[in-house]
């Protein structure tokens, strides 16, 4: 009996014996478990960091590499280049454009890293954005595109030139206090143009005569270099570009010449400035 009380106190001391045991296992394995999840939470947090950084530094970079690809294959294939594309190089290039494409795609940024209207060939005469716009404006994007006509999902980065050219007649016109009919009259719409036609599409369509009018032909040519070539026939899509370019480089005259005089606003004394302080400080010192 004895013995039989001594075996059944030895098994409930091993039993405590274990339970404390396995009690303190199940604590460091929770403090471990939480600190792997923290640090694990850290990686994600770093890698979701490192590819958002990847992803913004990608957008300013892939638009000039696919833009070099495409120059590059343009003048491998050319008719009058003879000589054997360099195929590795460029399956090396779209691939690397694929994968940073992927990326950009799953951080949900290939809306901003490729925006169709701003590869339509228009001039972006003042450097600013569709958000910039609606900023300025106080209006929130959504409605600045329900207000001109502009497609609902119309990139925020969309430069304000692709935007205007975007815009559909009818709202042109009515910018300018006119209907449809009369913009029609005025500059000679044909009856595929209608009021819905983005404008960069009909404002090409329209002749210089109609345009700028007949007695204006020879100072227009004049102004912005053209030759013989053009006459009261040409359309404006064929003009356009080189008075756009024109038009950018008075805008960014004038806004560097804004800034300059913003700078001597803010304590550069010019120099006609510091000539009559000197002037002042002489006669001053002459009279003592």
């Amino acid at each position: 009996m004895d013995e039989n009380k001594e075996f059944e106190k030895k098994v409930e001391e091993t039993e405590e014996k274990i339970e404390e045991v396995v009690e303190e296992v199940a604590e460091e394995v929770s403090e471990a478990a939480e600190d792997i999840a923290e640090k694990a939470e850290k990686i994600v947090e770093d890698a979701a960091e490192s590819a958002k950084e990847f992803a913004e530094a990608a957008e300013n970079k892939i638009e000039e590499g696919a833009q070099a690809a495409q120059e590059y294959v343009s003048e491998v294939f050319a008719p009058e280049n003879k000589k054997s594309p360099a195929a590795a190089i460029i399956i090396a290039v779209i691939a690397l454009l694929i994968a940073a494409f992927c990326v950009l795609l799953g951080m949900g940024k290939f809306p901003h890293l490729y925006n169709k209207y701003n590869h339509m060939g228009y001039v972006n005469v003042t450097g600013r954005t569709i958000a910039d716009i609606a900023d300025e404006a106080g209006m929130e994007l959504p409605e600045l595109l329900e207000e001109y006509g502009l497609p609902k999902n119309m990139p925020a980065n969309t430069q304000e030139s692709a935007a205007y050219y975007m815009m559909p007649v009818k709202s042109i016109a009515r910018m300018y206090g006119m209907t449809f009919d009369d913009m029609k009259d005025l500059l000679g719409f044909g009856e595929d143009i209608t009021e819905d036609t983005a404008w960069g599409v009909a404002e090409g369509e329209v002749t210089l005569e109609k345009y700028i009018g007949a007695d204006n032909l020879e100072e227009f040519k004049e102004r912005y270099g053209f030759g013989d070539e053009i006459t009261l026939e040409t359309k404006w899509k064929e003009v356009r570009k080189t008075v756009d370019l024109d038009s950018k480089k008075s805008y960014d005259e004038k806004k560097a010449a804004e800034k300059s005089d913003g700078e001597t606003d803010d304590g550069e004394e010019t120099s006609a400035e510091v000539e009559e302080e000197t002037a002042e400080t002489a006669e001053t010192e002459q009279a003592e």
